[in-house]
């Protein structure tokens, strides 16, 4: 088989490796379609530590084999791994202190087969498109604000940022009856205008505290690859509450996609080869809409 992998900082095509074989409760997985986030990109740049891994973390696949699952059943996953030796793994109800992201520390997508943990798999609709299957994790943690938002949807909110993660996060937000929410990067806002915003773009992070007005809720959602500095003093001045979210629960997520008024099929982009990771990875980080790996190309 063919697998994207990252080995000194540097980014191969391999081919020719045999098909790994499942542990017990893990699965094998054919991976019929895997999407590029820019996590995947700052990896292949260098900038995290990593050991030798295959790269990718959103993907869409069917059960080549498995206990849990059917053979050919379709699925998608949760990207991180418990320790299961940390404090918060031994109490059983406290959250993974050492998780493990697949595709970064766990070998992951962007190859034509995998094999993952059978906890992390959630089973995706027949129908599904394997586009929009593969965007089962971007989705979930865009919806992950909606809980904490609930009672707030006649407030004045607002989605700062642009691109592909804000126009996701404004569909979203639509569609659960936020009706005062606008979206962009704040060149239209007073200070102490708004009742909560949701962070879309990191650096824009101290211009959405001005917008805020005192006792004012701000989400934070991004997940960026270098330090952000924050002005922490305006947030005591203002007592401001700063909420970060991750996700929403999968199986939301995955229901949602079934929802034909989740219109989301415009952010999806062009499909690329393994083998074109190069022209890929480039686009990535200025193209507008979600790019895709098909490993069998």
């Amino acid at each position: 088989m063919k697998k994207l992998r990252l080995k000194s900082n540097r980014t191969t095509l391999e081919n020719n490796i045999p098909i790994p074989a499942p542990a017990a409760h893990q699965s094998l997985v054919k991976v019929l379609l895997a999407g590029i986030c820019r996590t995947d990109i700052y990896a292949s740049q260098g900038k995290f530590d990593l050991e030798e891994v295959t790269l990718g973390h959103e993907f869409c696949g069917e059960i080549v084999q498995s206990d849990r699952f059917p053979e050919g059943t379709k699925v998608s996953a949760f990207p991180f791994v418990d320790c299961n030796h940390c404090q918060g793994c031994l109490a059983r109800n406290e959250a993974c202190l050492d998780q493990h992201m697949i595709g970064l520390q766990e070998d992951g997508a962007f190859a034509q087969y995998m094999v993952i943990n059978d906890c992390a798999l959630y089973a995706l609709a027949p129908s599904l498109s394997l586009k929009r299957g593969a965007f089962l994790e971007p989705l979930a943690a865009a919806l992950a604000p909606i809980a904490k938002l609930k009672g707030r949807e006649k407030q004045r909110g607002y989605l700062l940022g642009r691109g592909r993660i804000a126009e996701l996060a404004k569909i979203i937000l639509d569609l659960h009856g936020f009706e005062n929410v606008r979206m962009g990067l704040g060149e239209e806002l007073h200070a102490n205008e708004l009742d909560w915003l949701v962070e879309a773009d990191p650096t824009l992070i101290n211009r959405a505290l001005s917008f805020l007005r005192p006792g004012a809720l701000l989400i934070v959602k991004s997940r960026p690859a270098d330090l952000v500095n924050i002005d922490i003093s305006l947030i005591v001045k203002k007592n401001i509450i700063l909420q970060g979210t991750r996700y929403a629960p999968f199986e939301d997520a995955a229901k949602l996609l079934e929802n034909p008024k989740l219109a989301i099929d415009a952010l999806f982009g062009r499909t690329y080869a393994l083998d074109e990771f190069e022209e890929a990875f480039s686009s990535g980080l200025q193209e507008s809409k979600k790019l895709f790996f098909d490993p069998h190309l």
